[in-house]
């Protein structure tokens, strides 16, 4: 049996493995950067998320988010929250329904919803909200999102959400992958 120099079994070794390997970084970097796996826990987004359901977010669509969209984000609670919301680092994880945009006059007036004096539809609801009326100018870099299920809903409406801010944003949610009964792109209104 010959042996073969140190250098052709290097080839050798890098012709067989050097593709498979390549590969697999470019797609373990795919999934960090561009696609987050999220499992909604709660009711806040029902009907159009429930609870349990597996979806898949684009952090390379943050920069894109537009009213309508369905987002997740990382906050700082602003006030005191219950533990079992939080993450171990003490952080509030969401996905919700941005409603405004930064520079947009928001307002919730008789249980509806108006942006820029312009009630807005939303045929994502199950039900009617009741919740308190409030008027809210956004700035520059502030995002003002709610959930499918405005009545149990922690959102910016609840002082411990507020507002979000773009450092906040994680990214877009656009394709449930679990239950496979309801696989498919997330439409956003």
């Amino acid at each position: 049996m010959l042996k073969q120099p140190p250098k052709k079994r290097l080839k050798t070794i890098v012709r067989a493995y050097g593709l498979p390997i390549l590969l697999g970084i470019i797609f373990a970097c795919v999934l960090v950067y561009f696609v987050r796996p999220s499992q909604i826990e709660g009711e806040s987004m029902e009907p159009t998320l429930k609870d349990g359901q597996l979806i898949f977010c684009s952090a390379a669509l943050k920069g894109r988010i537009e009213k309508g969209d369905i987002i997740t984000a990382i906050i700082s609670p602003k006030a005191n929250v219950p533990k079992k919301y939080l993450m171990e680092d003490g952080k509030l994880n969401i996905i919700k329904r941005v409603i405004g945009a930064p520079g947009d006059t928001l307002e919730i007036r008789d249980n509806a919803v108006y942006v820029n004096h312009k009630q807005i539809e939303e045929p994502y609801l199950n039900e009617p909200m009741k919740t308190r009326d409030c008027i809210c100018k956004l700035k520059e870099d502030e995002w003002f999102v709610m959930g499918d299920n405005r009545n149990d809903s922690m959102d910016s409406r609840d002082p411990s959400v507020g507002v979000l801010h773009k450092s906040e944003l994680v990214g877009r949610a656009w394709v449930r992958i679990w239950p496979l009964s309801k696989f498919g792109i997330l439409r956003h209104q």
